[in-house]
């Protein structure tokens, strides 16, 4: 579901998306990223680093007159979402009486190498920042890039050392206060939790954009929950020498738990909000010492439907034994998903669903499934009558048997069924659940949900037979 009609309203892609065949024809080395349609659209493969890169440079030139150059291999921002995050910025300070006529000074944690929110805040409004980074690369990229805008006289961008947050850059960069901070923390705690296996729900829709985050971009001891909570803590030391104390966050379940810890440090005066574009969402959170201040409401601008919860199904630990017991030098829990989700995609196989691997963050464990016939029902009548006729001795009566069968398995032919291109389209994906892993089913188009049920049934089932054949030799 697209998400730009729930965009701050003041953004300037708000109801004006990018026109791709006028960039196409004012920047040549765009135009070699794009495609064109019989239909003339012009458009580009937002799962193509290279294309996504120059997409982001062209709108900061066309739309900022910034100058700003990339590594391939660090986060690619995206121009619309985070100027939702300055106009928001705009927003506190306006709501906090503070003058445009006044000398604005944010301090933003991890600038990346495209040092994007300082370069936008600078551009927009005439900020001035202290921008930190501790990754080399990014922090070679982002100077360039300050440099490269004439920017140095409002942008001073800030080796920090690793885990270094509020309190070392305000010692390192003395000033009597500063209006704000800016943070996109890394969202993930361990590698588990960023390909998705512990963390990422079955119903969220597939990202449009490929990732290029670097490792140090995207993980951290405990996640964003932890790294905000460190900001928390710092803020109880720094109070009122910052206005606003913000931070985005990737995860909507983080915000009650960041909610939490700052009642549980009797900070009452907080707000948050979300950011929209495309089909990525966003939250942010900020929260004040100043009690004089009036507070900006909690915005939610996007109201989403109601989401029927995914169909789960727990992977027995004794068919995890089963799995494991054919790979003795399998070890870890990645190890564990890889011979699970092979497992699953034999069976998938064998029930001839065809499945696409998922190409996001979760891609090791999420697949789309497209069921095109029914051929998990009545499993069990099915295997019967293949061993009747594999028991059968008399050619003639087993081929005219197999022809029944035949006719049995695949009963679709003449019912509304073979209308369809297909039966259904689902999510299929692997997680961890409170230690145990489970299967998670989430709808997405087709002609029934009973047949999605259908297939976890046979899954159960499929679960219990494999138990029940890998203990059977055991108990004899």
């Amino acid at each position: 579901m697209a998400l730009n009609k729930f965009m701050h309203p003041r953004n300037k892609y708000f109801d004006n998306p990018p026109d791709f065949s006028k960039l196409s024809e004012k920047y040549p080395e765009f135009k070699n990223h794009t495609s064109t349609s019989s239909s003339g659209k012009v458009s580009i493969d937002f799962k193509d680093p290279e294309a996504l890169r120059s997409l982001t440079c062209t709108l900061l030139k066309e739309d900022f007159g910034l100058d700003v150059h990339l590594p391939i291999d660090r986060i690619i921002p995206t121009v619309p979402l985070r100027l939702n995050y300055i106009l928001w910025i705009e927003d506190l300070l306006a709501k906090s009486k503070v003058s445009t006529d006044e000398e604005v000074t944010g301090i933003d944690i991890g600038s990346g190498a495209s040092c994007i929110y300082p370069l936008l805040g600078f551009k927009t409004n005439g900020w001035k920042f202290v921008a930190s980074e501790v990754d080399a690369l990014s922090l070679h990229f982002a100077k360039e890039n300050v440099q490269a805008n004439n920017a140095e006289d409002h942008i001073k961008v800030y080796e920090a050392a690793e885990n270094t947050m509020l309190l070392e850059i305000v010692a390192d960069n003395p000033r009597t206060s500063y209006h704000f901070t800016m943070c996109n923390p890394p969202f993930f705690g361990n590698m588990l939790e960023a390909q998705g296996i512990m963390s990422r729900t079955m119903e969220r829709a597939e990202p449009k954009s490929v990732c290029t985050a670097s490792e140090i971009e995207c993980i951290a001891d405990g996640g964003e929950v932890e790294f905000v909570k460190r900001m928390i803590q710092d803020s109880l030391k720094l109070r009122q020498k910052i206005l606003w104390f913000t931070s985005m966050v990737g995860k909507k379940t983080s915000l009650p738990l960041l909610k939490q810890e700052l009642h549980k440090h009797k900070i009452s005066h907080f707000t948050t909000t979300e950011f929209c574009q495309g089909r990525t969402m966003r939250w942010g959170i900020a929260w004040t010492f100043h009690e004089e201040v009036d507070i900006l409401p909690p915005a939610k601008r996007f109201k989403p439907s109601k989401e029927k919860p995914p169909l789960t199904i727990p992977v027995p630990p004794k068919y995890i034994e089963k799995v494991l017991s054919t790979h003795p030098k399998a070890k870890g829990q990645l190890n564990m998903v890889k011979f699970l989700t092979k497992e699953i995609k034999k069976c998938l196989r064998n029930l001839e669903i065809t499945f696409i691997k998922s190409q996001n963050a979760a891609a090791l464990t999420r697949y789309e499934l497209t069921a095109t016939k029914n051929t998990w029902s009545k499993q069990r009548q099915k295997r019967r009558q293949q061993q009747r006729l594999k028991n059968d001795k008399n050619t003639e009566i087993a081929e005219h048997s197999d022809q029944k069968a035949d006719t049995t398995i695949n009963d679709t032919s003449n019912n509304d069924e073979d209308k369809m291109e297909f039966l259904f389209k689902c999510f299929l994906g692997i997680k961890m659940v409170d230690g145990n892993f489970v299967m998670e089913i989430n709808w997405i188009e087709g002609k029934s949900r009973e047949l999605m049920h259908q297939l976890g049934q046979f899954f159960r089932n499929f679960f219990q037979r494999e138990i029940s054949l890998y203990i059977q030799p055991k108990l004899l």
